[in-house]
């Protein structure tokens, strides 16, 4: 499978970085998929393209659940397959 037909990988994290960060960054440098970043927060939730470094800033609706339908359409256009949760801390 090349990088394209492989499923891309959605990381969840906590949006305050840190070591959680770093290991999900390597695990993109070498695993070779489209890696995505959720940062969560108390008051911020936004996606990274880690491969282009682009940031899609979620709408406040997430939290109520008001963009479920959106959020499944977003994974299935960008191929998600693996959404991998890390810590999330106290958020």
């Amino acid at each position: 499978m090349t990088t394209v037909t492989r499923p891309s990988i959605l990381h969840v994290s906590a949006a305050e970085g840190g070591g959680v960060d770093r290991y999900i960054r390597d695990i993109a440098a070498n695993v070779p998929r489209r890696h995505f970043l959720w940062h969560v927060g108390s008051g911020i939730d936004v996606i990274e393209d880690v491969t282009e470094q682009r940031f899609m800033p979620l709408s406040p609706a997430i939290a109520n659940g008001d963009a479920t339908a959106a959020i499944g359409d977003w994974l299935r256009a960008n191929g998600v397959g693996i959404v991998h949760l890390h810590g999330l801390g106290d958020t």
